[in-house]
């Protein structure tokens, strides 16, 4: 009963609707190992007409972690909604989570504020994977380099949010945010998907719808992953400019 309950608060805090118009299309695939999980996501529409994206890991997964997402809602969905920059924002979360999370509970984060009408693109990144930027223009697919320290690690006195990076989303560009399910996925002889076979895959299956991407991407990183080992929740974003 506790783990039905609880699976219940996790799914109503996940946004049920996402943008799919006013220059943007936005999905999101959650797969958590187990009925609840310690990844999440969410999209706030900020005063200004641009768009928060948040994708994040909280440590471990099961209860704990699935129930500490309820603190990180609070956290993003208090900071965003003053329209201050994604510095700011990151800053602002951080202080409440380093505060208010137990003590062996951190948070990998990556955020993309998003300008639907220019496609500017700006993203901070706490810890998390890479995003990767799919052109369609220039057919070509890339990793977006941003560094950060995660979340809830340090108090504001040290904590410093990594440099922003600012992209060009150009109309079919597409970005895609994701856990480490998806990069830390190995196989037999040790091999990261990351490094083997991510944008291979992202390159083949470019064009496809963006859910279907998602799922796409998903089941190829859970059969590279070794059988013997257990997986980890998975959660893909896709930001696609129209």
């Amino acid at each position: 009963r506790e783990l039905y309950l609880a699976r219940q608060l996790q799914q109503r805090m996940l946004p049920s609707d996402l943008p799919q118009s006013d220059g943007l299309r936005i999905g999101a695939k959650y797969c958590p190992v187990f009925d609840i999980g310690g990844d999440f996501y969410d999209v706030i529409r900020l005063k200004d007409g641009r768009w928060a994206v948040l994708l994040a890991d909280l440590t471990g997964h099961g209860i704990q972690a699935a129930l500490s997402t309820s603190l990180l809602k609070f956290a993003f969905s208090g900071f965003a909604e003053k329209s201050p920059t994604p510095e700011e924002i990151v800053r602002g979360m951080n202080g409440v989570l380093q505060r208010g999370l137990p003590s062996d509970i951190f948070v990998a984060a990556v955020l993309a504020v998003v300008d639907p009408s220019s496609g500017e693109c700006q993203i901070i990144n706490a810890g998390s994977p890479h995003p990767v930027w799919l052109r369609r223009d220039a057919a070509e697919v890339r990793m977006v380099i941003a560094e950060g320290l995660l979340l809830g690690v340090a108090d504001e006195s040290y904590f410093t949010p990594g440099d922003p990076q600012t992209i060009q989303l150009t109309g079919g560009d597409r970005l895609l945010l994701y856990t480490d399910g998806i990069t830390e996925a190995m196989a037999e002889d040790g091999r990261h998907f990351e490094d083997v076979l991510l944008l291979s895959t992202l390159n083949e299956c470019r064009d496809m719808p963006l859910m279907q991407l998602a799922e796409e991407l998903t089941n190829r990183a859970r059969e590279y992953h070794r059988a013997d080992l257990e997986p980890d929740d998975i959660t893909v974003v896709t930001i696609e400019k129209t």
